[in-house]
C-alpha cells in the first residue's frame, strides 16, 4: 500500500454540541468546521494523520502488521506468510519540456495515492518479480533473478506500533 508521509488523509472529525441550532436542524452535534489546530493535525474540523490520501495508515495496515502475524492467531488460521510492502510517495518535479502530461497528471511514476500505486513503477516491479517466480518442481539453477527482497517487509511508517498499540486494548488479540 501506498504511504504518504505528511498528513493529508482524513482519519477523523471534529465534532461541536449546539443546543440553540436553526430551527430547520433537529441536529444537537455537529460537524465543526470552526475547529483548526496545527498542533493536532485538525484542518476545518477534520483530523489529518498518515495514510494513502485517502484510506488512514490504520486501516491499511494494522491487519497485516498485528494479527494476520501474531503465531496462533485465528485470524491467520492457515499460516500463510504476510509480507508488508510500503511505497512512499516520491514527487517528480514537473518540466514542461521533458515530462509527460500523463506523468504530470497521475502524480508521477512515483505517486502511491489511493488510485495512483497501480502505476507506480517500485509497485509494478515487485508485481512483476512476484507473478514471474518460477514454479515449484520446475529447472531453477539457470534463473538469475533480482528478487529485490520481496520476501522482506518494507515498512516507512510507524504501522507496526500502531498496529501493537490496538492489539493490547483488544483482547481478542491476545
Amino acid at each position: 500500500y501506498g504511504y504518504v508521509q505528511e498528513p493529508m488523509t482524513e482519519c477523523g472529525y471534529s465534532y461541536g454540541f449546539y443546543p440553540q441550532t436553526d430551527y430547520c436542524s433537529s441536529a444537537l452535534l455537529l460537524f465543526n468546521t470552526s475547529h483548526t489546530d496545527s498542533s493536532l493535525q485538525i484542518k476545518s474540523g477534520v483530523y489529518l494523520g498518515p495514510g494513502d490520501a485517502t484510506v488512514p495508515l490504520v486501516s491499511l495496515g494494522h491487519m497485516c502488521a498485528g494479527p494476520w502475524k501474531q503465531p496462533g492467531s485465528y485470524h491467520n488460521p492457515g499460516h500463510v506468510q504476510t509480507i508488508i510492502r510500503e511505497y512512499i510517495h516520491k514527487t517528480t518535479a514537473f518540466d514542461i519540456l521533458t515530462t509527460r502530461l500523463e506523468d504530470a497528471l497521475r502524480g508521477g511514476e512515483y505517486a502511491v495515492t489511493h488510485v495512483e500505486i497501480l502505476g507506480n513503477r517500485d509497485f509494478l516491479t515487485d508485481l512483476l518479480i512476484i507473478v514471474s517466480k518460477p514454479i515449484i518442481g520446475t529447472n531453477q539453477s539457470q534463473l538469475i533473478v533480482n528478487d529485490n527482497n520481496i520476501n522482506e517487509d518494507q515498512i516507512y511508517s510507524n504501522i507496526r506500533q500502531m498496529s501493537s498499540r490496538i492489539m493490547k486494548r483488544h483482547k481478542r488479540y491476545n
